[in-house]
């Protein structure tokens, strides 16, 4: 599954014009022979074109420590932190209006109007795929995308999050591929 790179966080000292770090990197096979900087001021961010990023399966990264015509000491490498976003495909979308009220009265009251809405909005920041049968369609594991127009936040202040709401709430279903 590809994934779009977009920076490596290198956290290094002992870095000045002598004395720095040289980032390469290959990605998909290719040996690690593509500069993308060179670190000499310690604590920095370097972007994958211009943070725009580049999409790979994997990558390999190549760090070389050089401390110049300097003696006595030499660039220390703390970490170098890769920021990556891997997406899977989209299969299928299902986009749903769920109807809180006619929830509320299908589950009997066993729990609340706020209780069903907060369940929703866990869900969508859960990023965990889910069951979803629906209708003939086999069952079929899926992420809550988005709950658009809502908003779950159980941090709030008391005000009148402390009555029951209802209405209509439009989530987003997504199934995914794996390559």
């Amino acid at each position: 599954m590809k994934a779009g790179i977009y920076s490596i966080f290198l956290g290094a000292d002992e870095l000045n014009t002598q004395q720095r770090i040289l980032v390469q990197y290959g990605i998909d096979g290719a040996p690690p022979q593509t500069t993308l900087s060179t670190g000499t001021i310690g604590n920095e961010e370097i972007l994958f074109a211009k943070g725009v990023g580049t999409i790979a399966y994997y990558i390999q990264n190549r760090f070389f420590l050089n401390r110049g015509t300097q003696t006595g000491t030499t660039p220390i490498m703390r970490n170098g932190i890769l920021k990556f976003l891997k997406i899977p495909n989209k299969r299928d979308i299902f986009d749903l209006t769920i109807d809180v009220e006619e929830t509320y009265k299908a589950r009997r009251a066993k729990v609340s109007t706020e209780d069903i809405l907060l369940e929703i909005g866990s869900l969508a920041k859960s990023r965990i795929q889910l069951p979803f049968k629906y209708g003939k369609i086999a069952t079929r594991l899926v992420l809550v995308d988005e709950a658009p127009g809502q908003e779950f936040d159980e941090e709030l202040p008391n005000t009148q999050l402390e009555q029951d709401r209802s209405g209509l709430v439009s989530i987003r279903l997504m199934e995914m591929l794996s390559n």
